[in-house]
């Protein structure tokens, strides 16, 4: 459901964050009501739609609290997300993830994703000097976990 902003509409927002110091959802509702705004047709306006669209996220949102824990022969027990977001017969679904790990179309999905989410990580905080220690360190903390 993401929307790629208008140079405008970034504009309008980062107006808001030099005006306060910072930016908050509702700044930015707030902003939107003006039809002149750059983000007012960004926003669904329709009351009933947005709120249909809001309990989907709901939904959305408890699906991804399912968890599960694989049992591994001497290895520690490993809490993982249940049910992974996929694209299957032309929509969004949530699959398990073992069904996952046993359909070749699918774990080429999630490793995509994968691959999108660790490139974004970067982009986000590799400006930050700690970022590359910080990861270097969780990821040996995790391996002994696994190991």
């Amino acid at each position: 459901m993401s929307t790629k902003l208008s140079k405008r509409a970034q504009t309008e927002i980062l107006t808001i964050v030099e005006s306060k110091g910072d930016v908050s959802p509702e700044d930015v509702l707030e902003r939107a009501r003006s039809p002149r705004s750059a983000l007012h047709g960004l926003i669904e306006w329709d009351v009933r739609k947005a709120g249909l669209a809001y309990q989907l996220e709901q939904a959305r949102d408890l699906i991804r609290q399912v968890r599960v824990i694989f049992y591994r022969d001497d290895l520690p027990p490993l809490d993982v997300r249940a049910l992974l977001s996929v694209e299957a017969d032309g929509r969004r679904v949530f699959k398990s993830v073992q069904a996952i790990s046993e359909d070749g179309d699918l774990r080429r999905q999630v490793m995509q994703q994968m691959k999108l989410d660790v490139e974004r990580l970067v982009a986000k905080y590799n400006t930050f000097k700690e970022f590359w220690p910080l990861l270097r360190a969780t990821l040996r903390r995790k391996r002994k976990r696994s190991a």
